[in-house]
């Protein structure tokens, strides 16, 4: 069964038991945890297509975390403070988290990943790149050489770039 829009948002954020929402617990509900969806968004995997979705079915509560330089990385102590510090965050979406997800005390954490096939995605790559009004070293180099040269550069430059 797949829910979207309002179903969606009921199912997940409004139904706790009954008894549960009866009692409270330092102000929460007790027995009931929050969800939180962290998202681990690889670049080209219709990452911002699923975010999209989710800003569309979830609203505000739908965020990002990154760090200013694209090769920034995400702690779990980053996403812990980032939570914690708004209660009102339902999904995080980050490029530069890894799995597993953290342990975050009053909230169920979920995890999504959407992986695409390879080729595709490294083709994808290539031609975003090719249409970027940048002088970064890899829409500068995609516009200059075929896929192919393309690949093996990166191969060699950052070979991570092109992994899943």
């Amino acid at each position: 069964m797949c829910l979207s829009g309002k179903a969606f948002r009921a199912s997940l954020w409004e139904n706790a038991p009954a008894a549960a929402k009866a009692r409270k617990d330092k102000g929460k509900r007790a027995g009931f945890e929050k969800p939180l969806l962290i998202h681990y968004h690889i670049f080209k995997n219709a990452g911002t297509s699923f975010e999209w979705a989710l800003r569309h079915g979830l609203g505000s509560g739908v965020h990002r975390l990154d760090m200013p330089r694209h090769d920034g990385f995400v702690s779990h102590n980053d996403i812990i403070r980032y939570v914690e510090g708004d209660a009102n965050v339902k999904v995080l979406s980050s490029h530069q988290a890894s799995p597993p997800a953290p342990r975050i005390e009053g909230r169920r954490v979920l995890t999504s990943i959407l992986i695409r096939d390879p080729i595709a995605r490294i083709r994808s790559i290539y031609e975003f790149e090719r249409i970027q009004p940048s002088d970064a070293p890899g829409p500068v180099k995609a516009k200059a050489v075929d896929f192919r040269t393309y690949v093996e550069w990166r191969l060699t430059t950052t070979p991570r770039m092109l992994c899943n």
